[in-house]
């Protein structure tokens, strides 16, 4: 489908659960299982950095292991916002590791671009 679509823009909910690490499994069965793979041009970990995430992950660990493997300009702030943080950009901006601070891309510009808005 996002070879067909190439303009197509998966948004998965909630950091997308346990989608970045069950990665390296689907890898591997692409390499080892190719009659299982026919359909794919490409390792599934580099689909992965097609689609983008909304932020409603709470585990800061987790959520750097996420932008480490698919990339900040594929992270934005939920439609819950961080339900429960008083200031999710500040959780954001608490990280121990995020390479990419938030500063505008995560609390609005990614999502704009997502949606072909003005930033």
């Amino acid at each position: 489908m996002l070879d067909r679509f190439p303009k197509l823009k998966p948004v998965i909910a909630h950091g997308s659960g346990f989608l970045p690490f069950y990665a390296g499994r689907m890898d591997r069965n692409f390499e080892n299982l190719p009659q299982e793979t026919a359909n794919f041009d490409r390792k599934p970990s580099e689909y992965m950095r097609r689609f983008y995430y909304n932020s409603a992950g709470y585990n800061l660990d987790m959520r750097e292991f996420l932008n480490e493997n698919v990339g900040a300009t594929q992270n934005f702030l939920g439609g819950d916002y961080l339900i429960g943080e008083d200031d999710p950009v500040a959780f954001f901006n608490g990280s121990r590791r995020l390479s990419a601070k938030p500063g505008r891309m995560i609390p609005g510009e990614n999502a704009a671009r997502v949606l072909g808005l003005p930033a």
